[in-house]
Formats: structure tokens, C-alpha cells, sequence
């Protein structure tokens, strides 16, 4: 249960550990507006809360322009008599300084040079400082006035606000004569050299607390948004590779490994590494510990629990008092972010040792971590219920139920009562029901589930972190339990189908996610809906952490009336997302479906399906494997004999048949095929008997094989002429998923067909070498941040040319009329959109797909197509999946020949094919034909022309039917029969004859 489980992997920090610092835009402000020395308004507000020693004032915090955040402070202590007099002032004050809390405070997060003594005056100290974390300037000014030391802190540009500050706090005149005078020439010569603006310190300060913030409820790419921003006004300050980009960088391959783009994330955690070698500090210990999380994502245990060694480690001797590392800015104890690190370190240490089944050791940094929970204020509450959540697990691993079962509950309560019904309780509940399905309490597994369903029904983000390994235990103990009571038997599988829907391809979402992202931010009404949603989950978020910390709290230090009104706040917030997610839907339906589609009603799918079809959904996880099939009558969930692990190994073991080596083709592995089909296939055979089409939704390495490969039965003594492929039996299309078949079929149906019958697309006009992917590969891997592709980088991929005579073949084949064919210099993107595209019946593009298994840096997959002269997103040669479901389309069919959904050899570009597929759903199109690897165009053309003669005027026959009947012709011929030529091609979208489903929903 890896997706939506340990949101304690997210991050250390958020805000200011248990809310110090994050603070009340509506405390008393006790100045007006003060310009820094960059322009910008500053306002000193006292900060709220108890002061940090009973016999001194509250710390003032500054705030410039619109910022939320501070980015300077003033702190009032103590001196004794006479500390300010004498002939060793300076090291008189500087001795008392060091024993304060903000003092060490300073020492720990700053390396600060000698002080210079403002106007020769020993009372007035001003020191040129660096953050050790960051390497932001700062100054630090000290003076001893009275009974009383003030110091502050803040960028050089606030120096003048921060003597305002010290002024204030103290309620006259604390720097006066030749001191005063000093410090108006230091700010005025800052004026004038310009300096570095403090809203962006603050702008910064508030992205890294969004970003943190997102991550604790588990939303991962809206904290990536926030880290990319940070990351941006880090390197528009500093520079690129600036000290303080170490931890933006971290936290960015963090919210990368978290939605499974491993190779980004290894990018930029060297990226930090590289940058820390140099500079040193505290960071390694969370570097380690984000390694150790990266490699846990990736099930990689053994290299993660090195990592987290070393993590603890590091942060153990942070922690020790006297470590020197640095603390947050607000934090009343300077050792309070230190031991949050080591918390941090000790918890998913605990995490990976119970996934190694080291329970001793598990058991026992659970145990330490929560120690130091209960004996240091300020870390954050919310990783009390993870612990428990955790020490269940392990307790539940070595057979303790009762106990087991208390600590889980606990865990759930809290994160109730921390998150309400949102994604870390989910994934509490998800741990609680994993237990029950172990322990064979099948009714009380239903039951849990169910109030995670609950929360996953109406939180995207809690749906889309959702794994196989989350829902399997649900469907073994449904299964049981429908199994033995017949009463319960349709409710139960009416939510075993809701709950298989839960997951979809990460990366067909990214690329989803991020076609919707460019289409919203088109329509400004669109945009504005999105935009206070996100700032109403965002506060709703952080109320409820807010409250958290309220109400843990000595009872003496809570208040009622906070409490009510922090309620009342997160009442008022989740009342607005509920009603801009309504807004959405009821406003832009079509939209809203496109970027949040929910799970189809089991009825409603089964009304669609004729009585010789099925539909088969498969999931895959850590644990093994599910196949639910659904026919008209019934749903029924097999277990499977292989996991995702080895079925990617499978499939690209398979896949390596249909990759040329010196013009001559590999062998297919007749024996392999047949081993995959017992595993995947078999246990589904007692529903499939008289199944005539299989509608597939696959999911990860599954959606680059087509499923027509596999062989039923032993091949011993047989070719591939006569060998038993399953296209023998039964015709195969996919659909991203159920929902997906229920809206293309019932469009399908609806649809008036185009009036022209084809637009062929081919040959575009690159110049690389024939026969490599490398440049594909590179294209892939190109960070583009929203700009065009470099054309030489489109240009460089390998030439198709075979494809111009294979458009020109079929069109003729369709009667395309005169201008129906772009080839070579005219197959640009400017030009495709120029045709009318929704009066084309048939759409077909030969050439090479950008179906990348990892979505770098915002990309996306898309087509290549001949960059044309403008060198803008709208005409640089790679036609998006954004730029596609912007297009208006009326297509029966769009064929994508020559696409490749193994680049570089890894098998899973079939999940970015399922995100190109969604795009052009949403453009318009019913149905897809789609190639998994590039095959001759001699082939495709035979393949092709049969296809349309079986698929009969205006394509009204069944296309998996007419695709099959095609296929066995290539088979049947010697020469094409090796599956390299005739199972490339796959439909996506109804494959049904039209009308399919008709009489079945009456």
C-alpha cells in the first residue's frame, strides 16, 4: 500500500513546524507602512501566541508588500545592570546575546562576520551575515539599551525597517547620536546600490511553506508548482546552482519520485548532491532521507534502508545539543527543527525495516521517534498518527491483532482529527482495512474500506494517489464476503468495479493533468474556477493545521473562541471547494470530465456491453495482480499470478522480438508468451468462454502489449503460421478506462459522420540517422518549461519516407480528395490546423509518436511532426496532447502509424499513448488506431487496406472484429506472420460494431 499510505514521506517541515511563524495577517500592527531600502511597503506586526520567555514581550515579525509571510524580526530580552557600560562593551553584550534563544538561533543558522560598531558606539552592533541553508544575505543588528537587548534580523535591504523595529519594541529613541547617524548613511547608500528585494524572500519563504504544505496532504503536483516557482526566484536571485537551490532541488525530486518520474528525480537529487558536497551542512541528512524515500517508491528496499541509516545518523548528531546546525527562522527552541529531522529520518527508517520485515528494528524507531514527539513542542502533530499508523503495521506483521488494531485506530482517529476527510485519512483508513482483510475479517474490511471510499469519491487528490496494492485486500475480502452472503453480492461488486477504477496510469494522468492545465489556462473562466479552488483547499489545508496545533496545546493555553473561529474557517473553506467543484462540473462538464473523471456506475457500463462482449480491467502492484471482468450479468475479481514488477520484465523480454538487429528479426518467444498468458489470462478463462470481443483496460507495462500475442496452448513443434494466438479466438480493443467506454460508445452512437473521408499526415522532414531512436529518447527527455522544442532537435529524428507512399496508399484507398495529403515540408502543425478537421471522417498520422515513460519537466506526449518557420509552441513540430484536445475534431477514426511505445527500450510508453488517446477523445474523436512499435510501411499498408474493407462503408462493422480478421491474413502468409508485422496495432476507443450495446440499455 505504497500510493496513499505513509504521508510522512512528503516532507520534514511545514511552515514553521507546528505553525510558530506562520502567522495572523490580523495581529495588532503597530507601525505604518515603512518603505525597505528596495521600495516596498513593511509593516511590524507583534507575533501571536505566548512570548517565548514569560518575562519578555512577544517578537515582532516583518512583512513587506502583499507578502503572508515574515521576512524579518525583532526579539526583546533581558541584560543585566551594567552589561552595556565599561570598557568591554561590545564583548559584554555579545556574551549575553549568545545565551538567548534567538541568539543560538542566529549562531545555528547564520555564518555572520565581525560586528561593526555603528558609529563607534559598543551598544550598537551590526553584523553582514549568510543563511548556512540557503546563502541569502542577511544582517543581524544588536543593540543594548537599558535593561533590555533587542536584535534583529532581516535582508540588508530592511535595515532601516529593522532600527524602526528596535524603536518601536522598545517605546523611544534606542539608537541615538553618532549611531543613529551611522546607521540613516548605511541605509541610504542601500537605496542607492540597489539590493536584493525582501518580496522576494518573502515570496520565496511562502512557495517552500505552500510546497510543504501540499506535500503533507499528499498533494504532489500542486507542491511541485509551488518547489518550480521557489526554484525559479532562487535562480533569478543567485544565479543557476546557487547554494540555497540544494533544497529546492530535494524537494522538487521528492514531488517527483512521489508521482513516479524516477528519472527526474535522480536528475535533481544529484543535482543537490553536487551543490552540498561543496557547501556542506545539515541538508545531507535530508538528502539521504529523500534518497531512501526514492528508492522505497521504487521498491528498491535494500538501497533504501542504507540511505535512511545514513540519514539518521546525520540527523542524530544535528540534533545533539552543541551541533551547530541551523534551526527555522520562528522557532522558539533552536532545537526543534533538528529533531524534526531526525523524527523524520526515524520514521521512514521504521517504514522500510517493517517492509524488510527487520520488525525488532522497525519497532524500535517508532519508539524513539514518538518519544521525542511527546517530549519536544513544536514538531508537527501530524506524524503522531503516522507513527502509530506505522508501529500497527508491524505489530499486525508479527501477529499482535489486538494491540495491532489499537494503534491503527488511533492513527485514523487522529488523522480525523488533524485532516478531516481528506487523503492522509484515507490512507489511514487503507492501512486499518489492509489489516482486517489480513486477519480475515472480511466484513469489518468491506466496512473500513468503505469510509475510505467516502473521502476518495470526492477528493481528486486522494484518488490519484491510490495503488493496486491499496485496493487488492479490499477485493480478496469482498470477494469472501459476496462469496457467502448472495444479499450483499451487488453492492459488492457495484464497489469492487468503483474501486479498480481508482487507479489509472500515472502517467497517462501526468499527461492528462497537464493537457488540462494548458487548456484552462486558455479560458479565463475556466482558469479563475481552478484558481480559487486550489486557494480554497489551500486554506481549508492549512485551517486545518492550524487547529491541530491549537488544540495540542497545555489546556491552560487553548482558547475556545481560536478554536471556534479556526472551525468556523475550515467550515467556510470546504463549503467553497464543494461549491466551485459543482460550479465545475455544471458550468464546463466536458472539461471537467476530461481533467476529473469519476468512475462509471457498473450498470451503466454493463447496459452498454452486448452479450459476446466483456470488459476485463487489470491491476497490478507490489503484491500481485487482479483480473475483474464484467459481463452484462455479473462482475468477477481473479487473482492473478504475476505482479507489476514481473510483468514489465515480461513485456519487455517479449517486446525485444520486435526490434531489427542488422535488418533481421529476433525470434519470437512462442514458450514466454504462453507462460504470460497462463499467468494473466487463464485464471479469466471460466467468464470468457463465449466472449467474442475483449474490451481491455490496461494498466502499466499491459498497455504497451497487445494482448492478440499471447498464445493459448503449448507450441511444441509449431510455427508461427499455425501457432495459437489468442486474435485466433476472440477479437481485442483497449480504453483508457471504463468510464472512457462508456462515453465513446454512447458517442458513437449519437455521431453524424464527417462528410470527407480521409486527411493523411506523413513523412515529415527529419534528417537523423534511419533506424535509431536516439534523438526520440533525447526529445523525450528535453525540459522545455512551456517553450517551443528546438528544431533541431525535432529535426533530428529518424526519416520515415516510407510512410508518404503508405498515407498516399491508403487515401487512395478511402477516395481522399486533392489536398487530403500533407507529406514532408507541408506536414506542419501550422498547416494541420489550418485544414477543416472537423469535416475528416478518418485522420491519419505516419510518424513518430512522443510517447516518453516518464513526463519530465511538464512534458507531455505528443506526435512529431516538420517544424515550421515561426519556431512558437503552436508550429515547433511536436503536436502536444494540450494542442490536441484544443483541436475540434469529428473522427470515426484517427490512425497513429509508426508510433513506438518502447523508446529506448523501456515498456512503458503505452501509458503516455493512454494520455495522447484521452486527448484526442476529448478533441472528438470515437476511436483510435495505434501502433506499439514502428513497422514497414509494405505491412502497414496491407494491414491497413484489409482493415478498412472488413470495416465496410462508413465503418459501421465492428473495428477490433475487422483489425482481427486483417491480422489473420498477415498471419496466414509466411512472410508477415512473424507478430512483428501484424500485432503492432491495437483499437482504442469502441471497438464494437456500431449500435453495439443498443438493445442491452433499453
Amino acid at each position: 500500500m505504497d500510493g496513499l499510505r505513509h504521508w510522512i514521506r512528503a516532507t520534514v517541515l511545514v511552515g514553521a513546524l507546528s505553525g510558530v511563524g506562520v502567522l495572523s495577517m490580523t495581529a495588532p500592527v503597530l507601525s505604518a507602512a515603512t518603505p525597505n531600502a528596495a521600495g516596498n511597503g513593511c509593516r511590524i506586526v507583534a507575533r501571536p501566541g505566548p512570548p517565548p520567555l514569560p518575562t519578555m514581550p512577544a517578537p515582532l515579525d516583518v512583512y513587506c508588500g502583499a507578502g503572508g509571510v515574515a521576512v524579518g524580526a525583532v526579539w526583546v530580552d533581558g541584560l543585566p545592570k551594567g552589561a552595556t557600560s565599561g570598557a568591554d562593551r561590545r564583548a559584554a553584550l555579545e556574551a549575553v546575546a549568545k545565551r538567548t534563544l534567538e541568539g543560538e538561533s542566529i549562531a545555528r543558522r547564520m555564518n555572520c562576520g565581525a560586528a561593526e560598531m555603528l558609529g563607534g558606539d559598543a551598544s550598537v552592533l551590526l553584523y553582514r551575515c549568510t543563511t548556512k541553508a540557503e546563502g541569502w544575505p542577511q544582517i543581524v543588528l544588536r543593540v543594548g539599551s537599558g535593561e533590555r537587548l533587542f536584535q534583529a534580523e532581516g535582508l540588508p535591504s530592511l535595515l532601516g525597517v529593522l532600527g524602526q523595529g528596535i524603536e518601536q519594541a522598545a517605546g523611544r529613541a534606542a539608537i541615538t547620536g553618532a549611531a543613529a547617524s551611522a546607521l540613516a548613511s548605511k541605509v541610504s547608500k542601500l537605496s542607492a546600490s540597489g539590493t536584493i528585494d525582501a518580496g522576494d524572500i518573502g515570496r520565496f519563504t511562502e512557495l517552500m511553506r505552500l510546497g510543504r504544505l501540499y506535500n503533507s496532504v499528499k498533494n504532489y503536483p500542486a507542491s511541485e508548482d509551488a518547489f518550480r516557482k521557489a526554484l525559479a526566484i532562487e535562480t533569478r536571485v543567485f544565479g543557476q546552482g546557487g547554494k540555497g537551490s540544494a533544497e529546492v532541488a530535494m524537494e522538487l525530486g521528492l514531488a517527483a519520485s512521489h508521482q513516479g518520474r524516477f528519472a527526474e528525480a535522480d536528475a535533481l537529487f544529484r543535482q543537490a548532491e553536487e551543490i552540498l558536497e561543496k557547501s556542506g551542512g545539515p541538508m545531507l541528512g535530508r538528502l539521504h532521507a529523500y534518497l531512501a524515500i526514492d528508492s522505497e517508491n521504487q521498491g528498491n528496499y535494500r538501497d533504501a534502508i542504507g540511505y535512511a541509516r545514513q540519514a539518521t545518523a546525520l540527523r542524530r548528531q544535528e540534533a545533539a545539543p552543541g551541533s551547530g546546525a541551523p534551526t527555522d527562522l520562528s522557532a522558539s527552541d533552536p532545537h526543534v527543527a533538528a529533531n524534526g529531522e531526525l523524527v523524520h529520518s526515524l520514521l521512514v527508517e521504521s517504514e522500510i525495516n517493517w517492509k524488510l520485515e527487520h520488525y525488532a528494528d522497525a519497532e524500535a524507531g517508532v519508539g524513539e521517534a514518538l518519544q521525542i514527539l511527546g517530549l519536544m513542542r513544536g514538531l508537527p502533530l501530524w506524524w503522531r498518527p503516522q507513527a502509530m499508523i506505522i508501529l500497527g503495521e508491524v505489530e499486525a506483521s508479527e501477529h499482535r491483532g489486538t494491540i495491532a488494531e489499537t494503534n491503527l485506530k488511533r492513527g485514523v482517529d487522529l488523522d480525523q482529527r488533524f485532516f478531516g476527510k481528506t487523503a492522509p485519512t484515507a490512507a489511514a483508513y487503507l492501512a486499518l482495512e489492509r489489516y482486517y482483510a489480513q486477519a480475515g475479517d472480511d466484513r469489518q474490511a468491506v466496512s473500513t474500506f468503505r469510509q475510505a471510499l467516502e473521502i476518495l469519491r470526492v477528493d481528486e487528490t486522494a484518488r490519484a494517489l491510490v495503488t493496486p496494492d491499496d485496493v487488492m485486500p479490499f477485493l480478496a475480502a469482498a470477494t469472501r464476503l459476496a462469496q457467502r452472503d448472495g444479499s450483499e453480492r451487488k453492492r459488492l461488486e457495484g464497489e469492487m468495479f468503483e474501486a479498480v477504477q481508482l487507479m489509472r496510469s500515472g502517467v497517462a494522468d501526468q499527461a492528462v493533468a497537464h493537457a488540462s492545465a494548458r487548456l484552462a489556462a486558455a479560458d479565463p473562466q475556466v482558469a479563475k474556477l481552478i484558481r480559487d479552488e486550489q486557494e480554497a483547499e489551500r486554506q481549508r489545508d492549512a485551517a486545518r493545521l492550524r487547529l491541530a496545533t491549537e488544540q495540542a496545546k497545555p489546556r491552560e493555553e487553548r482558547g475556545r473562541v481560536i478554536e471556534t473561529g479556526i472551525q468556523k474557517d475550515i467550515d467556510t473553506a470546504s463549503g467553497q471547494v464543494r461549491s466551485l467543484q459543482q460550479q465545475l462540473q455544471q458550468r464546463f462538464p466536458g472539461y471537467a470530465s476530461f481533467a476529473e473523471p469519476l468512475p462509471a456506475e457498473l450498470a451503466s457500463v454493463q447496459g452498454k456491453l452486448d452479450a459476446d462482449e466483456a470488459l476485463v480491467l487489470f491491476i497490478l502492484g507490489r503484491d500481485g495482480g487482479y483480473g475483474v471482468v464484467v459481463r452484462r450479468d455479473r462482475l468477477t475479481a481473479h487473482r492473478l499470478g504475476v505482479n507489476a514488477a514481473q510483468l514489465a520484465f515480461e513485456v519487455s523480454d517479449l517486446r525485444k522480438a520486435f526490434q531489427p538487429r542488422l535488418g533481421v528479426l529476433p525470434e519470437f518467444d512462442l514458450r514466454g508468451s504462453y507462460a504470460l498468458y497462463q499467468q494473466l489470462m487463464a485464471p479469466l478463462e471460466g467468464d470468457l468462454t463465449d466472449v467474442k470481443h475483449l474490451i481491455e483496460a490496461p494498466s502499466g507495462a499491459l498497455a504497451s502489449l497487445p494482448l492478440g500475442l499471447l498464445v493459448t496452448s503449448p507450441t511444441a513443434g509449431r510455427g508461427y503460421v499455425d501457432a495459437p494466438w489468442l486474435v485466433r479466438r476472440i477479437a481485442v480493443s483497449e480504453v483508457p478506462s471504463a468510464r472512457s467506454f462508456l462515453e465513446l460508445r454512447a458517442a458513437r452512437a449519437a455521431a453524424h459522420p464527417a462528410a470527407r473521408p480521409f486527411l493523411g499526415v506523413g513523412n515529415p522532414s527529419f534528417a537523423g540517422r534511419a533506424g535509431e531512436d536516439a534523438a526520440l529518447v533525447k526529445l523525450a527527455a528535453n525540459c522545455r518549461e512551456g517553450g517551443p522544442v528546438p528544431a533541431a532537435l525535432i529535426r533530428s529524428l529518424a526519416p520515415l519516407p516510407e510512410t508518404a507512399d503508405e498515407v498516399r496508399r491508403v487515401g487512395q484507398r478511402l477516395g481522399a480528395g486533392p489536398g487530403s495529403i500533407l507529406l514532408g515540408a507541408a506536414a506542419t502543425e501550422a498547416n494541420v490546423r489550418r485544414q477543416s478537421l472537423g469535416d475528416y471522417n478518418v485522420l491519419y498520422f505516419a510518424t513518430h509518436g512522443l510517447l516518453p515513460s516518464e513526463l519530465s519537466c511538464n512534458g507531455e506526449p505528443g506526435l512529431a511532426l516538420t517544424p515550421g518557420s515561426s519556431q512558437t509552441t503552436a508550429d515547433d513540430g511536436l503536436l502536444e496532447a494540450s494542442e490536441v484536445a484544443g483541436l475540434r475534431l469529428n473522427a470515426d477514426l484517427v490512425v497513429l502509424s509508426a508510433c513506438n511505445t518502447a523508446s529506448g527500450g523501456d515498456p512503458r510508453g503505452g501509458e503516455s499513448l493512454e494520455g495522447l488517446a484521452d486527448a484526442f477523445f476529448h478533441a472528438g474523436a470515437r476511436r483510435l488506431v495505434v501502433s506499439h512499435w514502428e513497422v514497414s510501411s509494405n505491412a502497414t499498408v496491407q494491414l491497413m487496406t484489409a482493415l478498412f474493407d472488413h470495416a465496410g462503408v462508413g465503418l459501421t462493422n465492428s473495428l477490433a472484429q475487422s483489425l482481427r480478421e486483417a491480422q489473420l491474413g498477415l498471419v496466414s502468409a509466411a512472410g508477415t506472420s512473424h507478430p512483428f508485422y501484424w500485432a503492432a496495432f491495437t483499437v482504442l476507443g469502441d471497438g464494437g460494431r456500431r449500435g453495439a450495446g443498443a438493445v442491452a440499455s433499453d
